[in-house]
């Protein structure tokens, strides 16, 4: 046997306002859509009910990798250095003394160690922003 059961009747709609020659005044909210529009007006007149989300485990997960390619640009700029270092040509010997050299290795064929810095520069300072 099988019982049919019946949903309870939905509520009434609110009556509207009788008897009064008043109109309703408008919040600052009212004209924001439903949703995130009226939730961050909300957020706006009461900043102590605001609350947003952190998220710690990707920003520290991104910390990591960025740790990690830092790590491996480490280990080819320490690399090349020791590879320019016992170079025949003097400038290559130069890069590891003399900032002017390694700069200007950029306009010359030999640039793959101003390459490596200059990345492990931009790479840095991404990592010291997060």
């Amino acid at each position: 046997m099988s019982a049919d059961v019946e949903s309870p009747p939905a509520p009434a709609p609110a009556p509207a306002p009788t008897g009064s020659t008043e109109t309703r005044k408008k919040g600052p909210l009212d004209e924001l859509v439903t949703g995130y529009p009226k939730l961050a007006g909300h957020m706006e007149i009461e900043p102590e009910a605001t609350i947003f989300r952190r998220f710690g485990g990707l920003n520290a997960r991104n910390l990591l990798y960025m740790q990690s390619d830092l790590c491996s640009l480490e280990k080819k700029l320490i690399k090349r250095e020791q590879e320019d270092n016992r170079s025949r040509d003097s400038k290559s010997k130069d890069y590891a003394l003399d900032w002017y050299w390694l700069s200007q290795s950029r306009i010359e064929e030999d640039r793959e160690q101003i390459d490596l810095v200059l990345e492990m520069r931009r790479l840095l300072k991404e990592f010291s922003e997060s």
